[in-house]
């Protein structure tokens, strides 16, 4: 669905700054596309006005400058208006909203797109290129923990690419699932890896999370044909309670 937020800017941001373009925005967390408006025009769009496609702009944060040729002289008179499209299934809406000084809040931005977009793309090339050197080392030894530990990093770097501000073209929901299920078999192939590799003697446990390493496919699908976010809900409470 979508959703629209009107808010006046705070009685603390003073009128100094205004005529220096010195006021800005930062959205830390909106979901899943959206627009900001400042008193009717535009000032920065996400995914809106693309078609369908997977994408979710909750993955790292937005910072805007407030232009002084659109603020109002009256505090009161001027509106910022977000505008936000959700997705099926996917967690989404706005996160607080800062209002303040351009320089504080473009500094903040910027330590967040470190940790929310630069560390992810790092993190997901390195889980590649470690995915296949032991990939590479398990097709000359047959040994099983190069094994478990290929596939999970390979979907952890499948998991984090799709967790990067990035554009997808196709149908949300096929690539929301892929989304999911790579989250799924990551915790399989951690809880084996470590099963194999300390030796935990829990056999029983072993064969529930390899039975629902097979079933997360049928599952996920099943949550994609009711529409009904409990049932994921349930399926991430069942994956805590067996990794703990």
């Amino acid at each position: 669905g979508r959703g629209n937020v009107a808010l006046a800017l705070p009685a603390s941001v003073g009128n100094g700054v205004w005529t220096a373009d010195g006021v800005a925005v930062l959205l830390p967390r909106v979901s899943a596309r959206f627009r900001l408006l400042l008193n009717g025009h535009e000032l920065l769009s996400e995914s809106w006005r693309q078609g369908a496609g997977y994408v979710d702009t909750g993955n790292h944060a937005h910072f805007a400058i407030l232009p002084a040729a659109l603020l109002a002289t009256e505090l009161s008179a001027n509106r910022l208006q977000i505008e936000v499209q959700g997705e099926a299934l996917r967690t989404s809406g706005l996160g607080p909203v800062w209002v303040g000084p351009r320089d504080a809040l473009q500094y903040r931005y910027q330590e967040l797109q470190i940790w929310q977009a630069n560390l992810t793309w790092m993190v997901a090339a390195c889980a590649f290129m470690l995915g296949l050197m032991a990939l590479l080392i398990w097709r000359y030894t047959a040994e099983a923990l190069f094994g478990l530990l290929a596939g999970g990093l390979l979907i952890l770097a499948l998991r984090l690419l799709l967790s990067t501000p990035l554009f997808i073209p196709g149908p949300f929901w096929a690539w929301d699932y892929l989304h999911k299920l790579s989250f799924t078999w990551y915790c399989g192939f951690t809880y084996l890896l470590m099963a194999q590799l300390f030796l935990f003697g829990q056999r029983q446990v072993y064969r529930v999370v390899t039975g629902m390493m097979a079933l997360a496919p049928l599952w996920l699908l099943l949550v994609v044909a009711v529409g009904d976010y409990r049932l994921y809900r349930w399926w991430m409470g069942l994956i805590v309670a067996i990794c703990v």
